[in-house]
This record gives C-alpha cells, structure tokens and sequence, in this order.
C-alpha cells in the first residue's frame, strides 16, 4: 500500500469515525493514533483517540477499510453506556 493510499484510508476512516460517536454518544472524538491490521490477518484499522473532556481515557473505534464502515467503539463503561439506544445501524 503507497503512503497516498494510506493516508487516504486513516483520513476516510478517521471523517467516518467522528461522525458515528457524535452519532451514537453525542461527543466530539479525537484521534491520537492509529494502527492498520496486515490485510492477510483482517481487513481493520484501529483509530485510538478520546472523546473531549476525557483526555486521559482512550476509545478505540474499528474501521473496516475493505468495506469502509465503523464495525465497533470501545472504551470505559460510562463511555459505552452512553450510546444513543434509540440509532441502530452505523
């Protein structure tokens, strides 16, 4: 995978990314990092971030690059308790 491809993939998934936790937990995520799975293994990169005002407890959200969609959001409970019930779907 060229650099261009690559950048492209963590900016889509990283747009994709704000967009379903100010979906789904009305919050504002920031990325600090990101880690790309080997396309032998999964098709998944992982962007690891926070949501503002909880700078110091991470939240890691999966991106499927092959088929370009959220698959999950992971952190501390409350963050997880906080997801809207009443959206389904990505």
């Amino acid at each position: 995978m060229s650099r261009t491809e690559k950048n492209e993939m963590v900016d889509t998934a990283t747009d994709l990314a704000k967009e379903y936790i100010k979906k789904y937990y009305n919050a504002e995520f920031v990325v600090r990092d990101y880690e790309i799975t080997d396309r032998s293994v999964h098709s998944v990169l992982d962007l690891y971030g926070y949501v503002e005002g909880h700078e110091d407890e991470t939240i890691v959200v999966e991106y499927n690059y092959k088929k370009k969609e959220i698959t999950s959001a992971t952190g501390p409970k409350w963050f997880i308790q906080s997801r809207n019930p009443k959206k389904t779907g990505n």
